[in-house]
C-alpha cells in the first residue's frame, strides 16, 4: 500500500534504495500479523513498519510536490487517484466483511466498526493515510519557509502538544489510534530529509 501520494518519479531517477525499505517495511507487515510469539516481536523490532510506511511516502510526496506545486496535488485527477488506491479499497473490504459476518454470524458489531474505523488491527491505517494526505502540503509548505533549527522546534512543540492533550484529556485507545498527530514528526523528517538531498545536490553541482 506504499506509494507517493504524487507517484510520478521518473523511472530513470528511481532511487532502489527507497524500494528496499518499502519492501523491508512490507515484509515487516506480514511478519507483524502472522507471529504470535511477542518475543520474536520485540527482538525484531518489526512494529515500526507503519511508521517507516508514511515516513518514506512523506519523503517522495515532498518531491513530487515540489514538481506539481499545491494545484497539482489538490487537482481533480490526483484526489481521484488518491480515492481509487486508498479509499475505495478498503470500503470495498468493509462491505465485504459486514456481508461475512452477517452471513456468518447474523448481524454486524457496528459499534466496533464505529469505535475502532473498521475491522482488524490495519483498520485504522486508512484513515491516517488520509489525513497525512490532506495536512502533508502544510507540513512541506512549513519546511520549506522556515529554517531546519525552527521547524524542528516548532514540530516537536506540535507533536508535544499533541501527546500533552491526548494523556490530559484522556483520549481513549480506539480514538487515539485513527489520529494523525501521533504520525507528524515522520511526516516532517520525511521531508526534511528529502530537502537536505535536494540542497546537497544543488550545492555539489554550483
Amino acid at each position: 500500500m506504499m506509494f507517493s501520494i504524487i507517484d510520478d518519479m521518473d523511472r530513470r531517477e528511481r532511487d532502489y534504495s527507497i524500494d528496499f525499505v518499502k519492501g523491508v517495511a512490507i515484509l515487516f507487515v506480514i511478519l507483524l500479523h502472522n507471529m504470535p510469539n511477542e518475543s520474536i516481536y520485540s527482538i525484531a523490532y518489526i512494529g515500526q513498519a507503519v511508521p517507516l510506511f508514511l515516513l518514506v511516502s512523506s519523503y517522495l510526496t515532498y518531491g513530487g510536490f515540489q514538481r506539481k506545486g499545491f494545484n497539482g496535488y489538490f487537482s481533480a485527477r490526483n484526489v481521484k487517484k488518491m480515492l481509487d488506491r486508498v479509499s475505495l479499497p478498503f470500503f470495498l473490504l468493509i462491505f465485504s466483511q459486514c456481508a461475512i459476518f452477517y452471513l456468518l454470524k447474523g448481524g454486524v458489531d457496528w459499534q466496533r466498526l464505529y469505535m475502532q474505523g473498521g475491522f482488524g488491527p490495519g483498520s485504522y491505517y486508512p484513515w491516517i493515510y488520509l489525513q497525512c494526505w490532506l495536512i502533508l502540503p502544510f507540513v512541506i509548505f512549513l519546511v520549506n519557509c522556515l529554517s531546519f533549527r525552527r521547524s524542528f522546534v516548532l514540530f516537536v512543540g506540535i507533536c508535544a502538544l499533541g501527546e500533552w492533550f491526548t494523556c490530559v484529556f484522556h483520549v481513549p485507545d480506539n480514538v487515539y489510534r485513527l489520529l494523525f498527530y501521533r504520525y507528524l514528526f515522520l511526516l516532517y523528517l520525511g521531508c526534511v530529509i528529502l530537502k537536505f538531498k535536494i540542497n546537497g545536490c544543488l550545492n555539489s553541482k554550483a
